[in-house]
């Protein structure tokens, strides 16, 4: 299993080959692991100068965060049917037209917050939406644990094209929502959001020891695992996976990449993803079939229609 960036770069690469263009590689029997990758602290250089603060902040931060998804993280209701991980995943696919698409781009640029923020906002307030917020002081945005890719702090010599490893760094984005909920109308409170939300971006992406926090957090127990607390909560993860140009040739001699669907495999959290493909806007959520087909297609809609009422005109 792959976090995108190296997913997509993998598909990339089957493209090539499949088209010809790519490298002829040969593999002798039991000579691949020869192949395998180096893990993601050295791919990125090391334990960073600056680890026993700076990074020692950031993984109490985690722990922290994840405190929060058993107490003040606003979650979802559990489905009424019971999870039955053999059964078919349930997706839904919506794509915005150009238009629609170059009017986000240009309204995100203008408020000062990435694709990502806004439609992490925008996800996070479809899920009180989904699920309304009991009166209290103390509510926390529904984010689990956000991920962002580990490629900008690869080492020159490493390729991120052929680096096959999940690597994903994570962000302990903590974000208290009284202040936005109580702004007058909805547009308003998905704006500031959005800006808390990419005040965190700011504050997590470029820190040099992000990437150390996975590989040392999946050692740790999860806080209050000892203290009777139940299992992860059922909620919604959103994310962002850029420009898939970036990633993958869309036009490859013969072969045309003309749409890209998703397939992960998700329990308790169902998950929303977004992606630009051919100067278009594309969503999709997948979860299990416990959440039935109409709580998932609404999450979509919700995800979007909050989204997009920055460029709707109607008053803060």
């Amino acid at each position: 299993m792959m976090d995108a960036g190296p997913s997509l770069h993998a598909l990339n690469l089957m493209c090539e080959f499949m088209s010809g263009s790519g490298m002829d590689v040969t593999i002798m029997r039991s000579e691949e692991w020869k192949n395998l990758p180096v893990d993601v602290i050295s791919a990125t250089g090391g334990v960073p100068t600056g680890w026993e603060t700076f990074g020692a902040e950031l993984l109490q931060d985690a722990m922290r965060q994840t405190e929060l998804m058993f107490s003040s993280g606003h979650t979802l209701l559990p489905p009424s049917r019971p999870l039955d991980m053999s059964e078919r995943p349930i997706r839904h696919h919506i794509t915005l037209s150009e238009s629609e698409t170059r009017a986000i781009v240009a309204r995100a640029k203008q408020l000062g917050v990435s694709l990502s923020a806004l439609f992490k906002a925008a996800n996070g307030l479809a899920q009180f939406k989904l699920n309304p917020i009991p009166p209290r002081d103390d509510v926390y945005f529904p984010i689990h644990m956000s991920s962002a890719s580990p490629e900008r702090f690869l080492k020159p010599s490493i390729n991120p094209k052929t680096y096959f490893t999940s690597s994903l760094c994570l962000m302990p984005l903590r974000i208290p929502m009284t202040e936005p909920l109580r702004q007058g109308s909805e547009k308003a409170i998905l704006i500031m959001t959005a800006k808390k939300v990419q005040e965190q971006f700011d504050k997590y992406l470029p820190n040099r020891c992000l990437p150390m926090v996975m590989p040392i957090f999946a050692q740790l127990p999860l806080p209050g695992a000892d203290s009777g607390l139940p299992g992860l909560p059922w909620g919604c993860d959103f994310q962002n996976l850029g420009i898939v140009e970036n990633r993958i040739a869309t036009r490859q001699g013969h072969i045309n990449v003309d749409q890209l669907y998703l397939a992960p495999r998700v329990t308790t959290i169902m998950s929303v993803r977004s992606w630009t493909m051919h100067r278009k806007l594309h969503f999709q959520v997948e979860g299990a079939a416990a959440w039935g087909d109409d709580v998932l297609k609404k999450m979509l809609q919700e995800t979007i229609r909050i989204g997009l009422l920055v460029v709707s005109d109607s008053k803060l």
